[in-house]
């Protein structure tokens, strides 16, 4: 099954959040500079 809405409410999300997944990341690099 091709799910072509969940996609797209998929890419919105990752739109919508991401600013914020981008700060944690830095957040969790600054944490461990390992990563």
């Amino acid at each position: 099954r091709s799910c072509p809405v969940e996609a797209e409410q998929l890419a919105r999300i990752v739109a919508d959040c991401g600013d914020a997944i981008e700060q944690e990341v830095r957040e969790k690099n600054a944490q461990d500079p390992k990563l």
